[in-house]
């Protein structure tokens, strides 16, 4: 990515779609963006197809994108990408690290 993709603060993936459905979308999200995996997760049409490991696994997966979007996108001091009562979005905090 050569240049940094600006977004504005706010939610990005209403929890209302479900956190499952939700993962994926910000996956999508992220690989549009030029976020690069393994893919060693398969999709599947409900949580419940999956074990606990791959569950896991896709909560340390949107983990790392978190982490991968503040570092690849152009946003504010004190702002990150995380989850907030359900939702995904680009959120502030203060100092201390909580929602404002």
């Amino acid at each position: 990515m050569s240049e940094k993709p600006k977004f504005k603060r706010g939610c990005y993936f209403d929890g209302a779609f479900g956190w499952y459905h939700n993962t994926w979308r910000i996956i999508n999200f992220a690989e549009e963006l030029g976020f690069e995996w393994d893919n060693s997760i398969e999709y599947k049409d409900s949580e419940q197809d999956f074990d606990d490991g791959d569950l896991d696994a896709l909560v340390e997966l949107v983990d790392e994108i978190s982490t991968w979007l503040d570092e690849n996108t152009e946003i504010q001091e004190n702002e990150h990408w995380d989850w907030e009562d359900g939702d995904y979005g680009l959120w502030l905090y203060d100092e201390d690290g909580f929602p404002l």
